[in-house]
């Protein structure tokens, strides 16, 4: 089984390439990993505090984003703010993946920033991480 610290290195490995992919003018793609990079964190915080996606069935996307608020927003371990930036970002991937019309460089930028803000604020609540 894949540990919560796995899951964040993951993370940091994922944004890293989604800075790459930006830098060389794929804001697809760099949108797309930029949730990723999210996605696999939103795992490790999820992870730390014990709940594991297999005993919850997080089987989607959405799921995984409706865990996280009820899991680690609800509770107060973060801040409702992340949620809404990890929803966001998803609706960012699903249209740099399946729709026409790239985002623009700066939209993919925001969506780093997003994802950079999201693993720095799971690091600091969960500093093993």
């Amino acid at each position: 089984m894949t540990s919560a610290a796995d899951f964040m290195h993951r993370a940091e490995r994922t944004l890293a390439g989604a800075r790459v992919l930006n830098a060389h003018g794929d804001s697809e793609g760099a949108s797309s990993r930029a949730y990723y990079a999210m996605f696999h964190a939103a795992q490790a915080a999820l992870l730390t505090v014990g709940v594991h996606p297999d005993e919850v069935i997080i089987k989607t996307h959405r799921g995984l984003i409706a865990s996280f608020g009820k899991f680690l927003v609800l509770p107060g371990h973060l801040d409702a703010r992340l949620g809404r930036s990890f929803s966001r970002a998803e609706q960012r991937r699903l249209a740099a993946d399946y729709m026409s019309g790239a985002p623009s460089v700066a939209e993919a930028e925001d969506g780093l920033a997003d994802a950079e803000a999201f693993l720095q604020a799971i690091r600091a609540a969960f500093p093993t991480l």
